[in-house]
């Protein structure tokens, strides 16, 4: 028992953060005629690069999944096609995969840049957008196994302000070598809420996209997916977070206890008298609560009504993600640890 209880309270610190609901994007697929931006500010600035390290202000606040960003960074392990909130080693850090390949500079062999990196800044206080811009981008695994860099992307990455919403645009490539282009038959696409660097541990409330990349699945996973091959020209995928179009709930109003739990679970509403949970986002009734394992499965779905505990005792003691649902969409969301 004394182990079980180590080992929870070091996952309880050292694990994923940032958790928020399952499904806290969906997806939206259409064509719409790609462009370079305008008026880009260079991020290489006629550099070469191979695993750039570039920061990108994206001058306001945007609410990732259900926190708030203002910069972002190239993950410096992330070949060119991973951008973090972080720029260190360690940590946990908040992940965008636009297009998920090992990338390099197609003048790599040349010494001069052919694959400008860069962004732009638009719009007035409030409904901004920043775009992020891959322009001519080689395949590592061209160059590595081939000894040529004719293979090239196009894409960007936008982030709208007023509504939350993440795109990624394609536009002109050519792709003769897939098979060293991607690990899989296509690129990863991914938002990920939390990867712990020194675990080298990915939520498994991560979304990707899988399948047809006409139209998408999204999926929550804690490893990496892929789609079946190269998104089309002219496509973009639109993700839509849910977290900012439902009510918000404030942090301090619900607490959880014990944690660690052993056998029964007990919510409190620190703004009102009585033991359980949720009067403060919902009405009196049924609720539901879904209880997910690291692995992202879902390992008990109930309705409870106030006042009752929840019994979990049968679950193998592990790490545990709770959310509860209010009558109006409102998520509370918690992790435990079962011992």
């Amino acid at each position: 028992m004394k182990s079980k209880l180590i080992l929870c309270i070091l996952l309880l610190n050292i694990y994923l953060i940032g958790f928020s609901q399952p499904n806290s994007y969906t997806i939206t697929a259409f064509s719409q005629v790609y462009s370079d931006i305008e008026n880009p500010v260079s991020l290489n600035n006629g550099e070469v690069w191979e695993n750039p390290e570039y920061t990108i202000p994206l001058g306001f606040d945007f609410l990732f999944f259900d926190q708030y960003i203002d910069t972002l960074y190239f993950f410096f392990e992330g070949a060119g096609c991973i951008l973090s909130d972080l720029n260190q080693e360690g940590g946990n850090h908040k992940l965008i995969i636009p297009f998920g390949s090992s990338l390099l500079d197609r003048g790599y062999e040349s010494g001069i840049s052919q694959s400008p990196l860069s962004y732009s800044i638009s719009g007035v206080e409030g409904g901004k957008i920043a775009k992020i811009e891959w322009k001519n981008a080689g395949f590592y695994g061209e160059y590595d196994v081939y000894a040529t860099q004719n293979d090239y992307v196009n894409f960007q990455l936008w982030l709208y302000e007023a509504e939350g919403k993440i795109e990624v645009r394609f536009g002109s490539r050519s792709i003769a070598h897939p098979e060293v282009a991607f690990v899989e038959n296509g690129p990863a696409v991914s938002l990920i809420p939390a990867y712990d660097y020194w675990f080298d541990m990915i939520s498994p409330l991560s979304v990707w996209l899988i399948n047809d990349p006409y139209g998408p699945e999204i999926i929550n996973s804690a490893d990496f997916q892929f789609l079946d091959f190269m998104p089309p020209l002219n496509h973009v995928y639109q993700f839509t977070n849910l977290v900012s179009s439902t009510e918000t709930i404030e942090p301090e109003q619900i607490v959880i206890y014990p944690n660690p739990v052993k056998d029964y679970l007990y919510f409190r509403d620190t703004e009102k008298s009585g033991t359980f949970a949720i009067t403060s986002i919902a009405t009196a009734g049924k609720h539901m609560i879904h209880i997910y394992n690291t692995a992202g499965t879902k390992m008990l779905e109930k309705e409870i009504y106030l006042n009752e505990r929840t019994n979990i005792e049968s679950l193998p003691s592990g790490l545990y993600y709770i959310s509860i649902f209010g009558d109006k969409g409102e998520v509370r969301s918690f992790k435990v640890c079962k011992i």
